[in-house]
């Protein structure tokens, strides 16, 4: 009876092992999937994807340029006459203008330096008196040549006396006329003691002082003209065209710009100063060095220094703006919008890019003027500098959308 015992408790042992074992595996299995499940809910989630957006861009309106236009230009101020004023005579200076000093504005025939007078009295004195001496002298020879003409008319003189007086009369008529021709030089001599201003004119420089000894052609004062000024500007030939089919649609001619309205620009004073101008002149030439062609603006009384604009300062480099009449396939536009040499991006309706070819006619500040029969009032264009912008690109205005460039 105690074989079957020890046996039956054998089992039971075994039963309980095993039962430990799976009871172990179930514990093992659970805590597995509590770990893999703590992992999925700890782990990171991928963010969500979100759509690009379309850059941002400035955009500005267009403006357009039918009206009068003025082209830009630059050029240096001139005078019409700029001179030495020099010393015809040798001699002594014994009376200088008050005013003699640079800046100071003289009227035509002003005096500005006496030269000392009585060496040049005492020459036109000698010459006068050698006038008078010559007077007699002809007044005998023409009286001896009557009385041998007479004798000869009467046989009485012979043939050779008559002819050596007539010389003498000839030679009495030529030192009379010498002798005139002297006492002219010596008033124009006398004259040239008093030296003058040529023209209304405004002293450059002056170098004459009383008592101061000066020789013939020695240079007494620099001046120049001030009845009006003038402006050198030089044009590319593409601006010169421009002009002149503005201005002359049917012969298109330089030449023809004569008498075309101007403007010069000078910054004299705290602000910009305008004065009125004309084109003078073309110049028959086109410049060596510059290849450009030269036209020459005329300003009246800019150089006038009683009125209320300061006047033009001799040399200064101003701005001139040529004045020509724009046609309805022109535009202003900002200077910014221009991206490449020829080149614009105007905004589709559907906010997208829109390349198109201009042609550049000028630049003025910061402003362009284009010709394109594409463009249309109310045509925004792009201003921002974005990477790499191609047709169709979508875009998100933003900014000065609505708004037109400034005159």
């Amino acid at each position: 009876m105690a074989e079957p015992a020890r046996s039956h408790s054998a089992g039971i042992s075994r039963s309980a092992a095993r039962a430990k074992w799976a009871a172990a595996g179930v514990l093992v299995l659970a805590i597995g999937f509590l770990v893999f499940w703590f992992l999925q809910v700890m782990a990171p989630r991928p963010a969500a994807e979100v759509p690009e957006l379309a850059p941002l861009a400035e955009f500005a309106g267009i403006e357009p340029a039918s009206e009068t236009l003025a082209l830009p230009a630059e050029g240096f101020v001139q005078a019409r006459a700029q001179i030495a004023l020099v010393s015809e005579v040798s001699g002594r200076i014994v009376e200088v203008a008050e005013r003699l000093v640079s800046g100071a504005r003289f009227e035509a025939d002003e005096l500005l330096v006496r030269i000392d007078e009585e060496p040049f009295q005492a020459d036109l004195a000698d010459a006068q008196a050698a006038v008078s001496r010559a007077r007699v002298e002809l007044e005998n020879a023409s009286r001896q040549l009557e009385r041998i003409r007479a004798l000869e008319s009467r046989n009485f003189s012979a043939r050779q006396r008559l002819e050596d007086a007539q010389v003498n009369q000839q030679r009495a008529q030529s030192a009379l006329e010498q002798g005139q021709a002297n006492v002219t030089r010596a008033r124009i001599r006398l004259d040239d003691t008093r030296i003058r201003a040529p023209f209304d004119s405004e002293i450059l420089s002056e170098n004459a002082a009383i008592g101061r000894f000066v020789n013939a052609g020695e240079q007494i004062a620099s001046l120049f003209a001030t009845d009006f000024a003038e402006v050198r500007v030089g044009l590319a030939r593409h601006q010169a065209d421009l002009l002149a089919t503005s201005h002359t649609p049917e012969k298109s001619g330089y030449f023809d710009l004569a008498g075309t309205g101007a403007e010069i620009v000078s910054s004299v004073a705290r602000s910009p100063v305008t004065y009125a101008g004309v084109i003078d002149r073309v110049e028959p030439a086109v410049d060596p060095e510059a290849r450009t062609i030269n036209l020459v603006v005329r300003a009246d009384q800019a150089f006038d220094s009683t009125s209320d604009r300061p006047p033009l300062l001799l040399g200064d480099l101003v701005e001139v703006r040529l004045k020509l009449t724009g046609r309805d396939d022109w535009w202003r536009i900002p200077a910014t919008a221009l991206k490449q040499p020829e080149k614009i991006w105007r905004l589709s309706p559907e906010n997208t890019l829109e390349p198109l070819k201009v042609e550049v006619l000028f630049r003025a500040d910061e402003q362009v003027v284009v010709q394109s029969r594409r463009l249309t009032a109310g045509d925004r264009l792009l201003l921002t500098d974005l990477e790499g912008p191609v047709a169709g690109m979508e875009v998100r205005p933003e900014g000065r959308t609505g708004e037109s460039p400034s005159p």
